[in-house]
């Protein structure tokens, strides 16, 4: 399976992606598939056909930049663990609150 496709598959589980989140989608689709042309494009020498920057590995430059966005995504095994629960927190009652509650409902008995 290509890299690319693996995206894919992983984008189509997040559906429907926030439109919000559509560019850094297709980003991630652009390095996968930069990526997956790259790494077919080596010669016997193990060089890349195609890609300018003779001194630099493709996987090298934009893997991270993959990631990054995969990231941003929620689909990789670290953000996924850091995303646990997207409504906001309910404050806790500080102790006089609590103390005022106490008392009404003393009153109201």
């Amino acid at each position: 399976m290509a890299l690319v496709d693996s995206v894919r598959a992983g984008l189509a589980e997040l559906e429907p992606i926030d439109v919000r989140d559509h560019a850094t989608a297709d980003l991630a689709l652009l390095y996968a598939e930069a990526i997956d042309t790259a790494s077919a494009g080596r010669n016997e020498r193990g060089h890349i056909e195609g890609w300018a920057d003779k001194q630099r590995d493709p996987l090298a430059e934009l893997g991270p930049k993959l990631l990054a966005c995969l990231t941003a995504l929620g689909m990789t095994p670290a953000a996924r663990k850091g995303i646990v629960n997207t409504a906001p927190d309910t404050p806790k009652a500080s102790p006089l609150d609590e103390l005022k509650r106490k008392r009404a409902e003393r009153l109201a008995t």
